[in-house]
C-alpha cells in the first residue's frame, strides 16, 4: 500500500480549528500550533495510540501541548527508565490541556485523558462493556523493551479498538510498534509515522513504513493537526434537538 505525505484533509482535519498560537505568540514546541477547543463529545471506542523511543520525551512534548483537551483518550508508550516515568506524566500535564497522568492498574480511558505506560510494566487496553481499562503487565519485553509500544498496539486489536483507532510511531531507535501498527492497519485502524526530517533517530517509523504499516508520513509539527483531524472525523454528531438549544443559547 502506498504511503502519502501530509495533505490538508488528512484525518479529515476541521482547519478553522488549528491556527491558534500558544501563548506569548510562538507557534509553540517542535514549530506546532496550539489547536483551539471546540467542545466535541464521543462515544467510549475512538481512542489515540502513540509510541515513541529516543527522542520521544521531546516529540510528546511538542504534541501534547499543541492539543486541545476534547479529544478521544489517549494510551503512550515511551521507552523510559521506571523512576523516570512518572515525573514524565506529570510534566506533560502541566504542558498539556489534556489530562495526563502515569497509567495505574485499572484505570478506565475517557476523553480528555492521556495515560502514560509506567516504565518497567506494559500497557494494555481492554475493552470492559462500556469502555477501555487498563491493564499492567511485567511480561516478557518486546525488542527488549518494557514497556512495549508493539505490546500496546497489539492489544488494541485484541480490545477491538481497529476500526476507532489512530495508532502513531513517532521518534525512535529500533523497530518496535512496526508489526503492531501492521496488525492495527489490517484491522481498519488509521497509522501516521513521523517523518525522516523531523526524528530525532528515524529506527521505528522507518521499519513501519518497510513492513507497510504506515499510511501517513508527517513532519513533527502536524502531529497536533492530525490527532485533531481524527477526532474531528469520529466526534459523535448533534442531533437537530442539540443544535437548537445552542442556536437558541441553552433555551427550546
Amino acid at each position: 500500500m502506498p504511503v502519502r505525505k501530509f495533505s490538508p484533509g488528512l484525518m479529515a482535519a476541521d482547519r478553522s480549528g488549528a491556527v491558534a498560537p500558544t501563548p506569548g505568540g510562538c507557534a509553540g514546541w517542535g514549530g506546532a500550533m496550539r489547536v483551539r477547543e471546540r467542545g466535541r463529545r464521543y462515544g467510549p471506542r475512538p481512542v489515540v495510540l502513540i509510541g515513541a523511543s529516543t527522542g520521544g520525551t521531546e516529540a510528546l512534548s511538542a504534541v501534547l501541548a499543541a492539543l486541545p483537551s476534547d479529544l478521544p483518550g489517549i494510551l503512550i508508550v515511551q521507552h523510559i527508565p521506571a523512576h523516570f516515568s512518572r515525573a514524565f506524566a506529570e510534566r506533560l500535564n502541566e504542558q498539556s490541556r489534556l489530562a495526563v497522568r502515569e497509567a495505574r492498574l485499572g484505570d478506565g480511558l475517557r476523553p480528555g485523558m492521556a495515560l502514560v505506560a509506567p516504565g518497567g510494566y506494559h500497557l494494555l487496553p481492554r475493552w470492559v462493556g462500556d469502555g477501555y481499562g487498563v491493564v499492567l503487565s511485567q511480561g516478557t519485553p518486546r525488542h527488549h523493551q518494557r514497556p512495549s509500544v508493539d505490546v500496546l498496539f497489539e492489544a488494541a486489536v485484541t480490545a477491538g479498538a481497529g476500526p476507532h483507532a489512530l495508532a502513531i510511531l513517532l521518534t525512535g531507535m529500533g523497530a518496535d510498534g512496526a508489526e503492531g501498527m501492521r496488525a492495527l492497519r489490517a484491522a481498519g485502524a488509521r497509522t501516521v509515522a513521523q517523518d525522516e526530517a523531523s526524528c530525532v533517530v528515524f529506527g521505528m517509523p522507518r521499519e513501519a513504513i518497510r513492513t507497510g504499516a504506515v499510511q501517513r508520513v508527517l513532519p513533527l509539527a502536524q502531529m497536533a493537526a492530525a490527532i485533531d483531524g481524527f477526532g474531528s472525523a469520529v466526534a459523535l454528531r448533534p442531533t437537530p434537538w442539540q443544535v437548537l438549544r445552542t442556536v437558541n443559547g441553552g433555551r427550546v
